[in-house]
């Protein structure tokens, strides 16, 4: 480390230094033992005959009461004396675009100097600046994980109606985004359990199942059911409620898998119309499920203030329609015969989110 010098060609550690004030109208660059620093050497010669430095001083502006940070580069020589300027020359150019003259140790000592901004006058350096994959993939999670809430709100009250409706839409099709890969990854995971865990941390995916504002109200909701021997209860897996008229609806959870839809073939030949399908054990019985959690609930808690109960509906999520063609034809049948269950499978489900992502990204 030189005398006058913090030497980055050596030193990266910058933490080491800081700015101090030295009096009213002037600060220093010093390290933690004290020692004061004229400014930075940037860069040496491979012979060592030729330095490249920045002489920095600091001198309060009346106008903001900062201290602006004037910089001087200089071509010396090792004692730190200037180099001679060839005759008819006014000024030895210091390009800062390749490491000969210290490139990255220039960049280095401009983040430095950034970092003290608070008491640094850093001019225009600050007011403008570029987005690049790096700094925008630093400063995003900085805005998310801010404290003070009231900050990023006032700030962002400044930008325009579109402004703000373009990052809405970048923020939607992120989260969207991040679903379907979800699904994508786990089309094959049979676990129910995952899948509710799945729906509990984004509970946003099952409103789209409502064409009305649908709000999820309740998880492993008791519906009622209980005797004096404490069992026998039932649970629903979420509860939804319309955010207008406060309508509910219950929302059963089954497994994607596409074998839990049709049964075994009831009578008829492959390919013609005469050939239906029974009905899986699996999706009746989630239907009765879903159906007598309603009837439990109405029975238990009648209709209380503020939720409608008389057009309460019924949802489940099952299984997958990679199925053949004739299996489709019995399923829509079975499907469209029920009045008071919706079903719907995990890829209509998954794709509808996909259609909402395509309006963000449009």
């Amino acid at each position: 480390m030189s005398k006058y010098y913090f030497d980055l060609t050596i030193f990266s550690d910058l933490k080491k230094l800081s700015i101090i004030k030295k009096d009213s109208f002037d600060c220093q660059l010093v390290d933690n033992e004290s020692v004061i620093y004229n400014g930075f050497k940037l860069a040496q010669s491979k012979e060592g005959n030729i330095i490249t430095l920045c002489d920095i001083s600091f001198q309060k502006s009346a106008t903001d009461n900062k201290y602006q940070a004037r910089l001087t580069f200089r071509k010396t020589d090792p004692e730190f004396k200037d180099r001679n300027v060839n005759k008819g020359v006014d000024y030895i150019r210091i390009p800062f675009d390749n490491g000969q003259n210290g490139c990255r140790t220039f960049w280095k000592m401009i983040l430095f100097l950034y970092q003290w901004r608070e008491i640094i006058d850093l001019g225009e350096f600050e007011d403008y600046f570029s987005v690049t994959d790096k700094n925008l993939a630093n400063a995003l999670p900085k805005i998310a994980n801010i404290k003070n809430k009231k900050l990023v709100l006032k700030n962002l009250e400044k930008l325009s109606q579109n402004n703000l409706e373009n990052i809405d839409d970048l923020v939607s099709a992120i989260k969207i985004t991040s679903i379907i890969q979800i699904w994508e990854k786990n089309k094959d995971n049979f676990n129910e359990s995952f899948w509710q865990e799945t729906f509990q941390k984004h509970t946003w995916i099952l409103s789209q199942i409502f064409a009305c504002p649908y709000l999820k109200i309740g998880e492993k909701t008791y519906c009622g059911g209980k005797k004096d021997d404490n069992i026998g209860g039932v649970l629903g897996d979420f509860q939804y409620q319309n955010n207008l008229t406060g309508n509910i609806a219950f929302i059963e959870i089954k497994s994607p898998k596409d074998d839990i839809l049709i049964g075994k073939k009831y009578r008829g030949e492959e390919g013609r119309e005469n050939i239906v399908y029974s009905i899986h054990e699996e999706l009746t019985g989630g239907v009765n499920q879903v159906l007598n959690q309603k009837k439990v609930y109405l029975k238990t808690h009648g209709e209380p203030k503020g939720k409608t109960l008389n057009n309460t509906k019924c949802i489940l999520i099952i299984g997958k329609l990679s199925i053949g063609d004739d299996q489709k034809k019995s399923f829509e049948f079975y499907r469209n015969s029920l009045r008071d269950v919706e079903i719907i499978t995990y890829d209509e489900l998954f794709e509808r989110i996909g259609g909402i992502l395509n309006l963000f990204t449009e």
